[in-house]
C-alpha cells in the first residue's frame, strides 16, 4: 500500500488500518483500557509523518497528550445528552441467522440518519460502519477544517476498535448481549460488558503492557492481509460471523 500525507490531512487509509490490527486470531471487547491498547498498538505502525498530523490536531485542543488517551473520547460523551446523536454510531444490528451465510448490507443494516446536529459533521447512515466512512473521508478532505478534523479523528480511533467486538455487530433482539445475564468469575454482569471490559481487566495487565504484547505478537503477514483490506463492512461482516461462537462460549446458568 502506498502511504501519502498531505500538509494538513491525515492518510486514514494508513490510520484506519492500523487502528484494526489490534484483532488477533482471539477477539477482545473495548472498555477504556480496550480502547487505548488498539490505538497505542495502531500508533506504533503509523508512518511518522502520520504521527506528527495526529499530534498536531491533538495538541489544537489542549486535552490529550497522547492518540490512545483520545480514543476514549467517544464513550466519555455518552454521558452529554447533546452528543446523543452518536451513541448508534458504536455499532451496527445485523439479521440473528445462520451468520456464516450473513453479510453486511448498508441499506438492511444502517438507516439513515435522521438526527444529525447542525454544524456538527455527522454521517449520513445510522451505524458505526456508515461512522467510519464518513470520518475517514472528513480527515481524508483538504477542505476540511481542524476542528472537524478532530471529531473525526476521535471518531474513527474509537469506532474502528468498537466495530472488532463481535457483539458491537451482534443482534438487535438482546441489545449486542446488554440483555444476556451472566456472571464472571462471580461478579454479575451482562455478556456485552464481559467482551467490553472484564476479559481484559481479569487479566491483572496494565493496558500499556498488553499493548505491547499484543503488538510483539504481530506477524508481518498477518499486516499484509489486513492491509489489504480497509473496508469497514467486510470488518461488520467478519466480527458478525463471529457471534454465534461468542454465545456458544456461554454455559447453561451462565456462569462464566
Amino acid at each position: 500500500m502506498s502511504w501519502k500525507t498531505m500538509r494538513k490531512s491525515i492518510n486514514l487509509s494508513a490510520l484506519s488500518c492500523f487502528l484494526s490490527l489490534a484483532l488477533i486470531d482471539v477477539a477482545f471487547g473495548w472498555g477504556e483500557d480496550g480502547h487505548k491498547m488498539v490505538c497505542e498498538i495502531a500508533w506504533q505502525e503509523l508512518e511518522p509523518r502520520v504521527q506528527a498530523e495526529v499530534m498536531r490536531l491533538l495538541k489544537s485542543e489542549g486535552r490529550y497528550r497522547f492518540f490512545s488517551d483520545a480514543c476514549v473520547w467517544a464513550d466519555e460523551i455518552k454521558s452529554d445528552s447533546s452528543w446523543n446523536w452518536a451513541k448508534p454510531l458504536h455499532y451496527v444490528n445485523l439479521p440473528k441467522q445462520t451468520d456464516e451465510e450473513c453479510v453486511y448490507e448498508e441499506q438492511r443494516d444502517c438507516r439513515p440518519k435522521e438526527d444529525c446536529p447542525e454544524g456538527i459533521p455527522c454521517p449520513p447512515c445510522n451505524c458505526v460502519v456508515s461512522a467510519i466512512d464518513y470520518y475517514a473521508k472528513v480527515l481524508h478532505d483538504p477542505n476540511s477544517n481542524d476542528a472537524d478534523k478532530l471529531v473525526a479523528l476521535k471518531f474513527v480511533g474509537h469506532f474502528v476498535g468498537d466495530l472488532h467486538q463481535p457483539l458491537h455487530a451482534g443482534y438487535a433482539q438482546d441489545k449486542g448481549g446488554n440483555d444476556r445475564r451472566v456472571k464472571l468469575f462471580g461478579k454479575k454482569t451482562n455478556l456485552h460488558a464481559v467482551w467490553d471490559s472484564g476479559m481484559i481487566q481479569q487479566t491483572g495487565k496494565r493496558w500499556l503492557d498488553y499493548a505491547r504484547e499484543l503488538s510483539t505478537a504481530l506477524t508481518e503477514s498477518q499486516k499484509a492481509k489486513w492491509r489489504n483490506d480497509v473496508r469497514p463492512g467486510n470488518w461488520a461482516t467478519e466480527s458478525h460471523r463471529a457471534v454465534s461462537g461468542v454465545y456458544e462460549g456461554v454455559p447453561e446458568g451462565g456462569v462464566l
